[in-house]
């Protein structure tokens, strides 16, 4: 009885978490192991990392099954930075491909319907990132300050970058976290923790790696507080 208990739960795991299938993308693992990668960088706010944003952000908007993951139809992969960057001009946004499709109209503009576009804010970090040389860098938020963690400021912009290319109203997962609704929905299910802390029972998410252990601070930090609308 417990197994076919266990065996339901898991199925119903599933459906929530999964249904938009990140074929080869790079593992997430590869792009924020602050403990392998950038062991004594600390984070500058003024600057936009590859690995800590930019890398999770279009694997997530840009790397699904059927887009830019290398293993379908063909499409260009965007699933290293070697290949990402074959799309930019350090220096200069307006001529980097990577930048022009997110903010340009019909039918090259990028991420294509029904996936979500790049909000103000998310194209904004990929030319600041690009203005900055577009480096193949990273860092460690040392100080990992989880007292003024808020929804509106932290949380939303969390799922943002990681999440929301599966996890959106046009994505394919039943899970939505683009809305506050959403959010609470999954943090009242028990979801949320269980999946981004990778623990038995749950489907680990982000798909193939984790957030950082500072992200993963902040959204503890944040359910902990009564997961408030702020």
């Amino acid at each position: 009885m417990k197994t076919k208990l266990f065996i339901i739960t898991l199925t119903i795991l599933y459906f929530f978490f999964s249904g938009c299938k990140h074929e080869s993308t790079i593992p997430l693992s590869n792009l924020a192991s602050d403990s392998i990668h950038f062991k004594g960088v600390s984070c500058n706010k003024d600057s936009v990392y590859f690995y800590n944003t930019i890398g999770p952000l279009i694997i997530s908007s840009c790397a699904m099954a059927g887009c830019h993951n290398g293993n379908s139809g063909g499409a260009s992969a965007l699933t290293t930075y070697s290949k990402i960057l074959k799309y930019v001009s350090p220096g200069n946004p307006n001529s980097s491909r990577l930048y022009t499709v997110l903010t340009g109209s019909g039918e090259g503009k990028m991420p294509r319907s029904p996936y979500p576009p790049f909000t103000t804010a998310q194209k904004a970090l990929v030319a600041t990132w690009i203005q900055q040389g577009a480096k193949n860098n990273g860092c460690i938020d040392t100080n990992c300050d989880t007292t003024a963690v808020t929804y509106s400021s932290t949380v939303s912009l969390i799922f943002s970058t990681n999440c929301l290319g599966c996890h959106s109203a046009s994505g394919t997962s039943l899970t939505k976290l683009d809305t506050y609704t959403g959010v609470k929905a999954a943090v009242m299910a028990g979801r949320i923790l269980g999946a981004i802390q990778h623990l038995n029972g749950y489907l680990p998410m982000p798909p193939g790696g984790s957030l950082s252990s500072c992200d993963i601070k902040k959204i503890k930090a944040w359910v902990n507080r009564g997961y408030p609308n702020n």
